[in-house]
């Protein structure tokens, strides 16, 4: 086989091993961090604890999230207070519900 024919092939199977770990280390991620909950039960559950603290009333639906972490298995709802006449929502005018996965405990996070 010619020297450069030879060098070709080589990187071809260093960027093809390269790819395939980086699948590898991709595929476990993806089929653990999959949520037991819905975002409807998530939402229910962060606006049981939230609604004792906050008028809700003045806040927008909780945006949720859900953290892609091995291991990580919460959920985050995120309120933010609804915007004045003028489009400006107040400073600190948010709070964050972070709600497990797995044991459905509720907690909050940060609030004013």
């Amino acid at each position: 086989m010619l020297p450069q024919r030879k060098s070709i092939i080589n990187i071809r199977l260093i960027f093809g091993s390269l790819a395939l770990l980086s699948l590898a280390s991709w595929i476990p991620v993806a089929l653990a961090s999959q949520p037991v909950l819905t975002k409807m039960k998530v939402a229910t559950l962060a606006n049981q604890l939230a609604k004792n603290r906050f008028p809700l009333a003045e806040y927008e639906s909780p945006r949720l999230d859900y953290e892609v972490k091995p291991g990580s298995d919460t959920w985050s709802a995120y309120y933010e207070l609804k915007r004045d006449k003028s489009g400006v929502v107040a400073a600190g005018g948010w709070f964050l519900v972070l709600v497990n996965d797995k044991t459905k405990t509720v907690r909050f996070n940060r609030s004013p």
